[in-house]
């Protein structure tokens, strides 16, 4: 049992580091160091872009990055899942401990 949980925190905790560094990846520039200059202008011209057309047609497509508040909500909902994971999970384990109690009574 011990084994199962660690393997499953482990296998959380790779993720949640796994993403960290894809986002890390994901923000760096794609040209050398000399150049990255034209990077930079790449990324302006199309932020100016994107702007301009949020104004147009309003707010469309997936959020990547939330802003504070929805970030907290979205902690919030997070954590009332997690403790309705573990409070199910607990009550099955229970149940079962009984049914053995009862079984082995018999």
């Amino acid at each position: 049992n011990v084994y199962f949980q660690v393997k499953a925190i482990s296998n959380i905790v790779w993720k949640y580091q796994r993403y960290h560094f894809i986002m890390a990846y994901h923000e760096k520039p794609v040209l050398p160091p000399p150049l990255i200059i034209l990077s930079h202008f790449a990324l302006l011209i199309s932020h100016v872009c994107r702007q301009g057309r949020k104004h147009d047609r309003g707010q469309g497509g997936p959020k990547l990055f939330v802003s504070e508040d929805d970030q907290k909500k979205l902690h919030d909902f997070e954590e009332q899942c997690v403790e309705k994971y573990f409070h199910e999970k607990e009550d099955r384990f229970h149940s079962g401990s009984e049914e053995r109690i009862r079984l082995t009574s018999e």
